[in-house]
């Protein structure tokens, strides 16, 4: 496999399946080296993605229950939940801040993206300048 991004999200997959993932399995799964194996998971800390390696499973896993998937709720899930949360959040502001913190674990990952992005290049060449 030669392609980085598709080799990321196979990363990224493998260590949400559950399944072990260790340097070894990557190397062969992916056909890529040990060292671009480490600069891979690497890129995924950087960006973000909670990933450690579990010394009692031997494999990298993802830290504190970080799933990429949403769990699977049906719509009598749903709404037995939001009658639950109008019920009980009347108990006081303990039992409405656990109840939001539930919905929010329910909810898709949530990350703190920027709200703008910048790009930097360098000095532009006289004829592109010209144009513009």
């Amino acid at each position: 496999m030669s392609y980085k991004f598709d080799s990321l999200i196979m990363i990224l997959n493998r260590i949400d399946s559950g399944g072990p993932v260790t340097v070894h399995s990557l190397m062969d799964g992916l056909e890529i080296s040990d060292r671009t194996v480490y600069r891979y998971l690497q890129t995924l800390q950087v960006a973000g993605y909670p990933i450690v390696y579990d010394r009692q499973k031997e494999s990298y896993v993802f830290a504190d229950n970080f799933r990429l998937r949403k769990p699977n709720l049906s719509v009598e899930e749903q709404l037995a939940f939001a009658l639950a949360r109008n019920l009980l959040g009347s108990f006081g502001a303990g039992m409405q801040k656990s109840l939001v913190s539930i919905e929010d674990k329910l909810s898709s990952a949530k990350t703190d993206l920027p709200r703008h992005i910048v790009l930097t290049a360098d000095k532009p060449t006289p004829v592109v300048t010209e144009h513009f």
